[in-house]
């Protein structure tokens, strides 16, 4: 069934290239934005779980909120 309905769809070559150049624009985009991305941001999200006093509770499972 497959094996007939590929060579009927027409535009598959241009969907690939498509595919292929939104992929490397989102790559691009993702390493621009880490590489602008403040030192302090990232310091501050490194700290964030264990600044978190009900982090250690929230790993073990228990429920701390009621």
């Amino acid at each position: 069934m497959f094996r007939n309905l590929l060579p009927e769809m027409e535009g598959l070559a241009a969907l690939k290239v498509v595919s292929l150049v939104l992929f490397f624009v989102i790559f691009a985009v993702a390493i621009i934005v880490v590489i602008r991305m403040s030192r302090q941001h990232v310091q501050h999200m490194e700290r964030l779980p264990l600044d978190n006093p009900d982090f250690e509770s929230q790993q073990l499972g228990e429920n701390t909120h009621g």
